[in-house]
């Protein structure tokens, strides 16, 4: 995920959520409140999907590596099956 494009896409969104609010009850105090709570949403959202991201690329490279072992482990013998030959 590229950070500044999340940093302008939240920014604007907490921005829409603040007005939204004001405009809905009135109160500047509330609508902080409700902007302050989607902001720890959205930056839990965030940390979530980078650990994910993180998660599912180390995956795929432990499974790139026990391929490759399997490879290995099968041209063990120059795919003659024997030691000697």
């Amino acid at each position: 995920m590229y950070f500044p494009r999340f940093l302008v896409g939240a920014t604007a969104a907490l921005a829409i959520l603040l007005i939204w609010t004001y405009n809905a009850t009135g109160s500047v105090w509330y609508s902080l409140m409700w902007t302050t709570l989607g902001a720890f949403v959205l930056q839990l959202g965030y940390f979530l999907a980078v650990g994910f991201l993180v998660f599912r690329s180390e995956v795929a490279k432990s499974e790139k590596l026990s391929v490759s072992d399997e490879e290995k482990r099968a041209n063990l013998f120059g795919g003659t099956g024997s030691l000697f030959g």
